[in-house]
């Protein structure tokens, strides 16, 4: 057998280092190719794994909120208000939940008006186009008072979005918007959700 090792003369003549047959062998069994392939499994299964502690399973769960109510439209007497709801879930799949709320948002007034009182009571959907982030729509009836004055109902409807902080944590920010006839309010809710059951 040949030696891989050259003389003096021979490296002269030569400008390509032959590698040994043992260092071919090693470069053959880990291929670029199934190296970088098995790199992008283990990540996929890395998000699989993240997205399940995320997502809840499939059933029906209860939590509470808190909002915090800042007047937007055709509140104009009204300042921050606060409100209080409690929120039924059902997941149908991985990224669609249905759900149901009732709850109060009280918001002071100036000039000695009586605050207003907001009474919604709403069926909608949450949906996932990511792990932890969900758009979020409800539609129903929202009992308007005014102090002992005024008690009228209005269409009521919310569009907005959230992010999930863990199973149980929630944050989300809504436009909440009443109507009647040519009458309408509403006003911006950021609202922190705790959820039971998951």
């Amino acid at each position: 057998m040949r030696s891989l090792l050259f003389t003096n003369s021979e490296s002269r003549g030569r400008h390509n280092i032959l590698l040994p047959n043992y260092s071919i062998a090693v470069l053959q069994t880990f291929p670029m190719r199934q190296t970088s392939l098995l790199f992008i499994l283990v990540l996929f299964s890395l998000k699989g794994l993240s997205q399940e502690r995320l997502q809840s399973k499939k059933g029906f769960s209860v939590g509470l909120g808190l909002s915090l109510a800042v007047p937007a439209r055709n509140l104009a007497t009204n300042t921050l208000g606060g409100g209080l709801d409690v929120l039924a879930q059902y997941r149908f799949c991985g990224n669609l939940i249905a759900t149901a709320d009732v709850g109060a948002t009280a918001l002071a007034a100036r000039f000695n008006i009586p605050t207003t009182v907001v009474v919604p009571i709403r069926l909608g959907l949450r949906y996932f186009p990511a792990t932890n982030l969900y758009a979020l729509g409800k539609a129903g009836i929202g009992i308007f008072t005014l102090g002992n004055v005024v008690s009228e109902n209005y269409a009521a409807w919310s569009l907005g979005g959230g992010y999930l902080i863990n199973r149980r944590l929630d944050v989300a920010v809504a436009y909440e918007g009443f109507a009647k006839k040519s009458t309408d309010f509403g006003y911006v809710s950021l609202r922190l959700g705790y959820t039971f059951g998951k």
